[in-house]
């Protein structure tokens, strides 16, 4: 049998952070955190959670190196669903894998304090 350990000692970036809040107005204006980051041939995607004092959202964003990130102009990826719904409030902390060709995304949904997780997908 053998042991897997995780990584236990990490070397923060000198130019943290990578990833920062919109401008004003934007969706994610407020904060931006959760990235989930994957690597599909040469270029990086993180799905983040984006806040704008009301809503999370789920934003995308690609980098050739994974420092320098830009992000999707079509952001948010993921928005909330209608009022009242299970995720009405809130969608956010994606976690994605590419399966085949399909990106498969796992997220929390949230109406008022009530969270569930759903499935999304993309091409």
């Amino acid at each position: 049998m053998s042991i897997a350990y995780a990584q236990t000692a990490w070397e923060k970036y000198a130019g943290n952070p990578v990833l920062e809040p919109g401008p004003v107005g934007e969706w994610d204006d407020e904060s931006v955190m959760a990235g989930c980051v994957l690597l599909d041939g040469d270029l990086y995607h993180m799905w983040y959670s984006g806040f704008d004092g009301e809503f999370y959202r789920i934003g995308h964003a690609t980098s050739e190196d994974g420092i320098t990130w830009t992000k999707d102009s079509k952001n948010p990826a993921l928005d909330i669903g209608t009022i009242g719904s299970w995720d009405g409030t809130s969608v956010y902390i994606p976690c994605v894998l590419k399966i085949d060709d399909v990106f498969h995304m796992w997220y929390d949904g949230a109406q008022g304090w009530t969270e569930m997780v759903g499935h999304a997908t993309s091409d």
